[in-house]
């Protein structure tokens, strides 16, 4: 429900400045839940708004990479772990899914010149690889919509092991730190239902 509410909503803000496409990021397709259920979501949102929706997963392909830095709490996350049948997710998505190094994918996708980036989706895990992915951000900026609704899926855990002095939260904070024309702000509107 937090990926249909979050693209909705990012669409509708992009209809009220006049837009009439958006494109939408899932940095992490692993299994390929997401990107499978935003595709469904799509469908509904476009035929609402008459917006039309493109999506884009990112990928490293092989699973996690090695987690030896204690920022990516290595003793909760292994290599390998979300390895991607990519033969079984090309049957059942449309959307382009760039597999490789975010750093280097983020470059690929660039070429197509996307229109309107609403929102994306965070399931990259790890702090170095959401820092990977934010260093690439401001390379983006021509392409964002004033404001890009963002999901990120391990700003909390049950057993306490994410705040924000690691993983995503502190890749966060660093990013903030260290941009003054793009920031990640909490929605307190929203924050109890995401």
């Amino acid at each position: 429900p937090h990926y249909e509410t979050i693209l909705l909503e990012s669409v509708l803000e992009a209809k009220k400045l006049g837009y009439n496409s958006v494109t939408v990021l899932e940095l992490g397709v692993a299994g390929g839940n997401g990107i499978i259920s935003l595709e469904k979501y799509k469908k509904k949102i476009e035929k609402l708004t008459n917006i039309e929706i493109k999506i884009y997963g990112f990928d490293l392909g092989e699973g996690l990479p090695e987690v030896n830095n204690k920022f990516d709490l290595p003793f909760f996350w292994r290599k390998g772990q979300y390895k991607v049948d990519k033969a079984k997710l090309e049957n059942v998505v449309s959307s382009k899914i760039f597999y490789g190094d975010i750093e280097k994918t983020i470059l690929e996708f660039e070429k197509l010149n996307p229109k309107n980036i609403s929102c994306i989706f965070f399931d990259l895990d790890l702090y170095t690889s959401t820092k990977k992915f934010l260093k690439k951000l401001s390379s983006l900026e021509k392409y964002l919509t004033p404001r890009v609704y963002c999901y990120f899926d391990d700003v909390f855990s049950t057993y306490h092991w994410f705040n924000e002095h690691n993983g995503e939260l502190l890749a966060i904070k660093e990013f903030n730190n260290e941009n003054s024309n793009i920031k990640i702000g909490k929605s307190l509107d929203n924050i109890n239902d995401f």
